[in-house]
């Protein structure tokens, strides 16, 4: 005969395991809402991120991949602000938790973004070897999916891996045969999204042309960039203020202060409208060297 209250035990166990799982997919639900809510008020989020990080890792162990799968959008929602907020190496972490959920899924966007966001990541860590693997896994998934605004992202990041490593030759040679293949590419992505890859192309391709000493012609390339940024991207995004930093830099090399101090701080302006205190800093400094080259010693403090 079985014993009552063993089975009720049993019963009363599989209840709360399964309210305990309900209410963890209930709380990823709401901190992916929570935080598309406050992605432009950083210091709120900055103030749950512990308790984040213990959500992600109570939902990397649940039994239904619909859940752990959710993850996926949890953390890009969230990136890349635990960066700034110098959480990096529990962002590293984190990271690596997601991409093995992301496996056991057919989510290959996904993956793919990982892999990149990961390459990204370590590349200004300084794990340029390990940053290049993980590109040209992304180039690999993007191949095998046949998508070439895909696999032209992963291609500008394994370009910025060579580079970084000393691995391209000609860096030329190298940025011009990055631009063909954006050329042949560019009638099978959709437009807008075209014009922002040609963006993040040129900013690699002044890069490069300003270390050359090729200065007028890196000009020109920023200015066509800061063209293209007016047709596909907001006046407050991230990208936009990479754009603006190196057009003050290549105005100050040019020899024209007063317009790379306007850009400057109109870079500062953005990054610190979406919390990134690294690159506010960083622009800041910029602009008081520029003020101090000026023998205005007042406004470079």
């Amino acid at each position: 005969m079985q014993d009552i209250s063993s089975s009720s035990h049993i019963t009363d166990n599989q209840y709360w395991k399964s309210f305990y799982h309900r209410s963890i997919t209930n709380q990823v639900n709401f901190l992916i809402s929570f935080i598309d809510q406050n992605k432009r008020n950083p210091d709120m989020l900055a103030k749950h991120f512990d308790s984040i990080i213990v959500a992600i890792e109570e939902a990397a162990s649940h039994p239904e991949i619909e859940t752990r799968a959710n993850l996926i959008k949890l953390f890009r929602s969230l990136h890349p602000l635990p960066l700034w907020w110098g959480r990096s190496m529990e962002w590293v972490r984190i990271i690596e938790t997601i991409i093995k959920i992301a496996k056991e899924t057919p989510n290959t966007r996904g993956l793919f973004w990982l892999y990149l966001t990961q390459s990204e990541i370590l590349i200004t860590g300084g794990d340029e070897k390990k940053a290049l693997a993980l590109a040209e896994a992304a180039l690999s998934l993007a191949q095998e999916s046949n998508d070439p605004e895909m696999i032209f992202k992963a291609e500008m990041t394994v370009f910025e891996t060579k580079k970084d490593l000393g691995y391209l030759g000609d860096r030329t040679e190298s940025i011009a045969e990055l631009g063909k293949s954006l050329a042949n590419k560019k009638e099978t992505i959709p437009e807008k999204n075209a014009k922002i890859l040609e963006v993040e192309f040129l900013l690699k391709k002044m890069d490069i042309l300003r270390r050359l000493g090729e200065c007028e012609e890196a000009l020109e390339t920023i200015q066509h960039a800061h063209t293209l940024a007016d047709d596909c991207l907001a006046k407050d995004d991230l990208l936009r203020a990479q754009i603006y930093n190196r057009r003050g830099a290549t105005y100050w090399t040019a020899q024209e202060p007063r317009h790379a101090i306007a850009d400057f701080e109109k870079a500062t302006d953005i990054f610190a409208k979406w919390g990134d205190e690294a690159s506010k800093i960083y622009s800041i400094g910029y602009t008081g060297l520029v003020w101090w080259s000026l023998g205005e010693y007042p406004k470079a403090e």
